[in-house]
């Protein structure tokens, strides 16, 4: 049958090919003349970039087998172009003017092959990209080769034309990086992937074969992408802020408000637009898919047994072009997706090896940030006074990168698992149609598989993350449970029997001591094991302070410098790593626990209330519940009268009594909210008077000689500290007190201050001398006080 308008732009051809395929003078502008004529131009800019860098990638083999694969594709493209200007009558219009520009676009990818090999890190975008295309190209022209009946020296030709070019591709997107890397841990940079791994996530196929393997940690996960770091946005973000704000001073006519805002949708923007176009490729594709149904469908219906060959082997291209393209955008799509938001059997074991353990490493990665912003709002004055401003600014943005890490990868794993679905599904029914197109079968049930292949992907998908989530929910439940089983209870020897009245004089030695927080102690349990993180440095380096009796010692230092692991150490919370503490001679560690924290009187930055069913008096004396000296013991020796008396007397001399009466006394209910902050701290040192004032009575007099305060004073107004100081030097006067502070407002009542950085003493004296002192850190700290 001749063709109709096969010398036509078309684009499909009438009168021949089963009315099934493209026109060749279609094929010939649109799949080979366009392509190649713009992948010259584009090449001919690349090599003029290149040839003003220099070379620093050497991988011999790997160019040797480009250049070998390059020659080789250049000479098929030779001869292609001989046999059409011998056999001219069987091509197209424009056959020799797309067969001479195939030609120049081989010669010139020699050359843009060896220069790019050379001088960039990773794979040529712009040759992957266009081999790629060339692939799918040539695929629909070999089709169309085998079905107008060319000559069998074109045919084969071309079918070697393709081969070699998808041989060419697989060497292209080798990567030289990980060629010349030591293997084992996963660490390639974005620069050394090529846009194929881009599109389709392969860049994570060497970290989940690791992760399936091995455990992971922080350290294998490689650095985040520059475009994604924190200080990147940063950076933008104050620069378009600026911006702004000088163009609203030199114009105020112009002023419009909601600089912050404009300048954050202007730093972001293109991020969130980024993912728009390939969600219109997926539900193009989406779109597409019925319309395929139904063409098959009607060929199936209208032939008598099968499908002619080339229209069978159109209808796998179609599927396979419909998959690997919703593929392609669906991987694109998710990849964008989670920026802006900062297989086989086998492969899903991969995948939630893989997934547990990043899902493990961003829990942990969040806790140093959480941890950061804590100290960082507390620290303020400190930062302030020390100028550490820009270096806290940095750590920040270390810590948000290595958080947004893990979690960055995690998200984007789940697009690769459906990108991998959605390729096998591909293949599964490319095969499916080609069967179908050759055999007798019911339409019916085609129609139904076409359908179910439709979705097979994103059911997939959803059943395998589904059971992957409750993998990785199962982190926080093993957390749990190690806490409950694997960690082992405080020790608690006992060794020394403390005296009864135990601390009688409040002295407080500290020799050379060195703590820290945190040891290594793995999670049990290979797939949800979990290592904490060690800190190389300690809280406390060789510290040496004495606290005398009676003494008031203020403590301050910026953050992170060891102040609250000094009240740790003290209280027994954490044992000295080397050196010596004593508490009137006898060392925390060495005496009962309760026996410890209910000799030693101590308020907290944010004190604890038990509320609801619980009362006032219930919030005065919970801290009795597990001590050696209970409210319990109290009670046998003395009337109810006398402990009420105990508790009015706490709360009047804080000021609290006049509220506490008008909700209903003693017996009231605390409620969620009835307290102020202030009147939080104040009730928290009524405890300790409550405390103080029992305690005495019942060892005569002579127990509960020191007094902790951590950072208690943040966030009050000056009025509830003065009040608070007032209380303390009054009800507390023969204690020895080490408080812990920010807020300098009272120093000047102290005896003895000194200041801490990076766990050791900088500096210490009385602070009336200190502030006399111009270049004392102390003074410097004081400076800044009402900030």
């Amino acid at each position: 049958m001749n063709c109709l308008n096969d010398d036509k732009f078309g684009p499909f051809v009438v009168g021949c090919r089963d009315d099934f395929d493209f026109t060749k003078t279609f094929e010939q502008l649109a799949l080979s003349i366009a392509p190649n004529a713009f992948f010259i131009i584009l090449a001919a800019a690349r090599i003029t970039k290149l040839t003003k860098t220099s070379g620093r990638v050497r991988a011999p083999f790997l160019l040797l087998a480009k250049t070998l694969s390059a020659l080789a594709l250049f000479g098929l493209h030779g001869a292609y172009l001989t046999g059409q200007i011998v056999n001219s009558h069987h091509g197209g219009r424009y056959s020799l003017l797309a067969a001479a520009l195939a030609t120049m676009s081989a010669a010139v990818l020699i050359l843009c092959s060896r220069m790019a090999h050379a001088r960039m890190d990773g794979p040529s975008d712009a040759i992957t990209i266009f081999l790629f295309a060339s692939v799918v190209c040539e695929a629909v022209q070999l089709r169309t080769h085998c079905l107008s009946s060319a000559p069998v020296f074109l045919t084969g030709c071309f079918a070697a034309i393709t081969a070699c070019t998808c041989l060419l591709l697989v060497v292209e997107l080798a990567s030289k990086s990980t060629r010349t890397a030591p293997t084992g841990v996963w660490k390639e940079p974005k620069r050394s992937r090529s846009a194929l791994s881009k599109v389709f996530l392969w860049w994570l196929n060497d970290l989940v074969r690791y992760a399936y393997k091995h455990e992971i940690d922080p350290g294998d996960l490689g650095p985040l992408d520059e475009d994604l770091a924190a200080a990147t946005y940063r950076n933008r973000f104050m620069t378009r802020y600026r911006t702004i704000q000088c163009k609203e001073t030199n114009h105020p006519e112009h002023r419009r408000g909601w600089k912050v805002a404009r300048a954050l949708v202007r730093t972001l923007g293109t991020s969130c637009v980024a993912p728009g176009l390939p969600r219109l490729a997926i539900s193009a594709f989406r779109f597409a898919h019925p319309f395929f149904i139904s063409s098959i469908l009607d060929h199936l219906a209208q032939a008598t047994s099968y499908l002619p060959a080339g229209t069978a082997v159109a209808y796998v291209g179609i599927v396979l072009l419909l998959n690997i393209g919703s593929a392609m955008a669906t991987s694109l799509y998710g990849y964008y997706q989670e920026r802006a938001v900062a297989q086989k059997d086998k492969e899903v074991n991969k995948y939630k090896e893989t997934a547990v353990q990043l899902r493990a490493i961003a829990m942990e990665g969040r806790n140093p940030l959480n941890k950061h912003f804590k100290e960082t709002l507390d620290g303020l004055v400190t930062i302030r006074a020390y100028g550490w401003s820009e270096s806290s600014i940095r750590l920040n943005d270390e810590l948000v990168d290595k958080s947004q890490q893990s979690y960055f990868l995690s998200a984007i794993l789940q697009t690769w698992l459906r990108t991998m679905l959605n390729l096998c599904i591909a293949m599964v029914a490319s095969v499916f149609v080609g069967i179908a197109s050759q055999l007798p079968t019911s339409t019916g049930l085609v129609g139904v598989a076409l359908v179910t292949f439709m979705s097979a992907g994103e059911m997939l998908g959803n059943v395998i993350q589904s059971y992957t989530a409750l993998q990785t929910s199962a982190v926080a439940v093993n957390r749990l449970k190690f806490l409950q089983d694997g960690v082992p209870r405080e020790d608690d020897p006992g060794n020394i029997e403390s005296p009864e009245n135990w601390p009688s004089e409040g002295v407080v030695q500290l020799d050379a001591v060195s703590a820290a927080y945190k040891t290594s102690t793995p999670y049990p349990g290979k797939e949800l094991a979990l290592v904490e993180a060690q800190d190389p440095d300690d809280g406390l380096k060789a510290m040496s302070l004495h606290v005398k009796k009676g003494e008031t010692m203020l403590v301050c230092g910026r953050t992170g410098s060891g102040k609250s692991t000094l009240l740790l150490l003290v209280q027994g919370f954490i044992t000295p790593r080397s050196g010596s503490v004593t508490i009137d001679g006898l060392a925390p560690a060495s005496v009962d626990r309760n026996k410890l924290r209910d000799s030693v009187i101590a308020l907290p930055q944010f004190p604890f209330f038990l509320t609801s069913e619980y009362t006032v008096r219930d919030n005065l004396e919970h801290h009795f519940c597990s001590a050696e000296l209970s409210l319990a013991d109290i009670q046998e020796a003395k009337p109810q009268t006398l402990q009420d008396e105990d508790c009015m007397y706490a709360l009047q001399t804080v000021g609290l009594w006049d509220t506490v009466s008008a909700q209903g006394g003693l017996d009231a209910p605390l409620k969620e909210g009835s307290l102020s902050r202030g009147q939080k701290q104040l009730f928290s040192l009524a405890r300790a008077i409550l405390r103080q004032r029992l305690k005495r009575r019942a060892s005569g007099g002579a127990g509960g000689r020191l007094l902790l305060l951590d950072e208690f004073n943040t966030g009050l107004d000056a009025s509830t500290e003065s009040l608070m100081w007032d209380v303390i030097k009054t009800e507390f006067s023969s204690c020895t007190v080490i408080c812990v502070a920010h807020r300098l407002g009272a120093a000047s009542d102290f005896d003895h201050v000194a200041v801490l950085g990076h766990g050791r003493v900088m500096e210490e004296g009385v602070p009336s001398v200190l502030l006399e002192d111009p270049t004392s850190k102390f003074r410097a700290i004081w400076g800044m006080k009402e900030v």
